[in-house]
């Protein structure tokens, strides 16, 4: 197989998006070759295998819409209708871009090319719905991840890299008092206010115990998402909490291991409603994760509500992380195991790619 893989972003060093190069190298090691027709393109890792070869359209450089719609029909036309038959592209996956499936379709379709569209997110626009009827499927990490109908929705788990997301053999030291750990984007969607609300609580009750440490790791994405992330700082401010939260601002995609396993507890607050890798991630390292979204709550569902709480309430947030803390060092370390096992089985990186080949493969890839 030759795939077309069309992303917003390949770069090791992005903070959002440097997932995408996991999955493209894994996707590789199973293909011919593996095209990757990225939006901007940035540092290729160095363990890139050598069937990978990367075009950009040049956000990075400035272009224009124009110029990237321009460079995007010119790649797709030349892989898909004018490349020699040994090097043409007999699948396409688009990862997260409605608009780019739905501008390959007709390339596709002309020359009966597989094409698979990836999406994880809680947002309908009118060009999903376009992308939707054109594609020839959708594939996601759950059911609870992608908001359209099922018709065309095959599940594949969310490609987690467990070799790279995996536990140390020691637990963070109590004596420092717990680390909390919430990641995710400076965004209302991703609701930091009731983690801040919930460390107050924490800090109340602490006694004479060393109080916890909330660590945030995300930065405002849009202009409006500024006025947010400002607001959240005066919060702080309010409840007197300047210590005790840290701003880490975006933090590379090859250091988040590290901050996973650095941290007790890791608070999941996301109100998109789709299976959050931010989530699935600590799991993997074997780090408790409290959550009020409902698709990771589905995942911890033998947890019961002891890993759970209502969108929103700090205080039962407050009161799950405090029974997280509580438990011993064998109930713990059980815990991380199975939590560990539960993303291998259903999320791994290996399985998704063996997933997305065979789905591939089944449409004519």
């Amino acid at each position: 197989m030759n795939l077309l893989f069309v992303t917003q972003s390949y770069d090791a060093d992005s903070t959002i998006l440097g997932v995408t190069a996991d999955w493209v190298h894994a996707l590789a090691r199973r293909c011919r070759s593996v095209h990757v027709l990225a939006q901007q393109a940035g540092r290729r890792p160095s363990d890139a295998p050598p069937n990978v070869t990367v075009r950009s359209l040049g956000k990075e450089q400035g272009a224009s819409r124009q110029r990237q719609l321009g460079r995007l029909l010119g790649t797709l036309g030349n892989l898909v209708l004018k490349a020699p038959p040994r090097e043409r592209a007999t699948a396409i996956f688009v990862h997260m871009v409605p608009r780019y499936a739905a501008l390959a379709a007709p390339l596709a379709k002309l020359r009966r090319v597989p094409l698979v569209l990836w999406y994880a997110q809680g947002g309908v626009t009118r060009d999903l719905h376009i992308a939707h009827r054109l594609v020839d499927r959708v594939v996601s990490a759950s059911r609870r991840s992608y908001p359209l109908g099922a018709d065309r929705l095959t599940v594949v788990g969310h490609g987690i890299d467990t070799a790279r997301y995996a536990p140390l053999p020691s637990l963070p030291s109590p004596d420092d008092g717990p680390l909390l750990l919430s990641v995710g984007r400076l965004s209302p969607a991703k609701d930091h206010e009731t983690t801040i609300e919930a460390l107050a609580t924490l800090h109340a009750q602490a006694g004479t115990a060393a109080p916890p440490i909330l660590r945030i790791c995300g930065a405002p994405l849009y202009p409006s998402d500024e006025a947010y992330a400002e607001r959240l700082r005066r919060r702080v401010g309010e409840l007197g909490l300047e210590q005790a939260v840290q701003f880490a601002g975006n933090v590379p995609y090859a250091a988040m291991p590290a901050e996973y396993r650095r941290a007790a507890v890791c608070l999941h607050t996301s109100r998109t409603g789709s299976l959050d890798k931010a989530a699935l991630e600590p799991l993997a390292c074997g780090v408790p994760v409290v959550t009020s979204n409902p698709a990771v709550q589905q995942e911890l569902a033998a947890w019961g509500e002891r890993l759970s709480f209502p969108v929103g309430d700090a205080a039962r947030l407050a009161e799950r992380v405090q029974g997280v803390l509580t438990w011993t060092a064998g109930e713990r370390a059980a815990a991380a195991a199975t939590m560990r096992r539960l993303v291998v089985q259903r999320h791994s990186l290996e399985q998704w790619a063996d997933r997305v080949v065979a789905l591939l493969g089944t449409l004519g890839g």
